[in-house]
């Protein structure tokens, strides 16, 4: 997995899946120094006014808005295809039908219009790259808006989780026996139809608050980021190095140590944030000296908070 490009030039990638699949895998993968520098940076040049770092700033805004956006159409077209087996019509999985009867189903009962051929069709896939592939081989890869309008329409449109379906393999049970029609119940398009909708509308009003309400999905909804795969030699180094936590484990990068910091981030506690952000920096050489910046406005939450400090979690 290449390593995060937070400060690079972003480049054009849309003709190329695996490239751009490895840009946003880089960033997501590695989704909490983002947020954590990102909100450092964000603080210092907005709240404090250090011009200083307002290059890098808008670096990784640009990075951060072009990634969210190619990563929204990846989990959102990866959960829609993941309809084959929990979305029913009549009793029948999804993707147990022939691509005309679903197309039917989308285009008469539910009213769907506008869409290529591969969205009546159910491709495996996994990572972003392998979705920008699919969308590449239908000669629709180039507009993720268009795709993000795609989305939308199709969570919007598709049947909801019929009245008194179970959970699990007893609810499927009974969507089959019942000849319904609608979303096993773990599984409705609600959320996604609102993750789409946010991509489609994309760096409105400005790229900064778009990137801000980005990571608030995850904030507010359960796990966005976990899409992808993360790099687990990084975890480690973050781990140890950062948190004093040299197992921690993906699961919990994304469970707990990634909400935590949204959280604080929310609640305004900054000797927090900028604890991480100035660890991350220290760790993998990004040259930021957010530390240094710190003690330049005076410290104005307290002292930073470090190593086991930063696992003092609030549970929620």
């Amino acid at each position: 997995m290449m390593e995060p490009r937070f400060f690079a030039v972003p480049e054009d990638y849309e003709d190329d899946p695996e490239r751009l699949g490895n840009y946003v895998s880089g960033n997501i993968g590695n989704i909490l120094e983002a947020a954590a520098v990102y909100y450092a940076l964000l603080y210092f040049v907005q709240i404090e006014q250090k011009e200083e770092l307002s290059f890098e700033f808008s670096l990784m805004t640009q990075n951060l808005s072009r990634t969210f956006l190619w990563y929204i159409v990846a989990a959102t077209h990866r959960e829609y295809w993941g309809a084959r087996t929990r979305y029913y019509v009549d009793g029948q999985e999804a993707g147990d039908l022939s691509p005309e009867r679903y197309e039917n189903h989308l285009k008469r009962e539910l009213g769907v219009r506008g869409l290529a051929d591969v969205y009546y069709e159910f491709p495996l896939v996994a990572s972003p790259a392998s979705v920008y592939r699919k969308l590449a081989e239908a000669g629709i890869l180039s507009d993720p808006i268009d795709r993000c309008l795609d989305a939308e329409q199709l969570f919007a449109s598709m049947v909801d989780t019929p009245p008194g379906i179970e959970r699990g393999l007893q609810g499927a049970q009974q969507i089959e026996d019942r000849d319904e029609t609608g979303w096993m119940r773990e599984f409705n398009g609600d959320a996604w139809e609102a993750i789409a909708a946010h991509g489609a509308d994309h760096e409105d009003p400005t790229p900064v608050a778009w990137v801000d309400q980005t990571f608030s999905i995850e904030h507010n909804n359960g796990n966005f980021f976990d899409k992808t795969n993360v790099d687990y030699d990084r975890l480690r180094t973050l781990g140890g190095n950062v948190y004093g936590n040299p197992e921690l484990g993906r699961i919990e990068y994304r469970q707990m140590y990634l909400p935590e910091l949204l959280d604080r981030n929310h609640a305004g506690d900054m000797s927090y944030v900028i604890g991480v952000a100035a660890a991350v920096d220290e760790t993998f050489d990004m040259g930021l000296d957010l530390a240094d910046h710190y003690d330049d406005v005076g410290q104005p939450d307290g002292p930073l908070d470090r190593g086991d400090e930063l696992r003092q979690f609030r549970f929620r």
